[in-house]
């Protein structure tokens, strides 16, 4: 899948059925993306890629506690 750089991608399938190497090409290939990747596969595959050849990557990581607030990473913060 290749999507055209203003639309969003939301991908639900089954363990197997190929949704990150469905989200890779998108992901070397854009400017600008946001991910939500909660086993750091995409990030392990693209980020060195990414950080030569795109511009800067950046990760939160961590574990998140259901009973303390999430941190936030506000997108400002790393603006040029």
């Amino acid at each position: 899948m290749f999507r055209d750089a203003r639309q969003n991608i939301f991908a639900i399938a089954s363990p197997g059925a190929g949704k990150s190497v469905m989200l890779m090409r998108s992901l070397i290939s854009y400017r600008g993306a946001v991910v939500l990747d909660v086993k750091g596969e995409l990030y392990a595959a693209t980020a060195g890629w990414r950080k030569r050849g795109v511009g800067p990557v950046y990760r939160q990581d961590g574990e998140l506690d259901p009973v303390q607030p999430a941190g936030w990473v506000r997108p400002r913060d790393f603006a040029n």
